[in-house]
């Protein structure tokens, strides 16, 4: 099941950087992934995975709010 979710995402991520829905913010190559982390993300496609795994965690598991997030990521 680990890598039908890992395609799921992928795929997903790959749909979003090619439509163009997700407008990135200007801080995206500056922000820390977590509080412990010294340095931004080495990864120039960051956001767009992570949106993936977000839009698919809200398909799972619909209801999830910020709490639910904060406590995932």
């Amino acid at each position: 099941m680990g890598v039908l979710n890992n395609f799921t995402c992928t795929s997903n991520f790959k749909f979003l950087k090619r439509s163009c829905r997700i407008e990135l913010p200007d801080w995206t190559d500056i922000v820390k992934m977590a509080t412990f982390k010294e340095l931004a993300a080495d990864e120039p496609d960051w956001y767009y995975i992570r949106s993936a795994s977000m839009s698919r965690k809200i398909y799972l598991r619909g209801g999830l709010g910020v709490g639910a997030f904060r406590r995932i990521y």
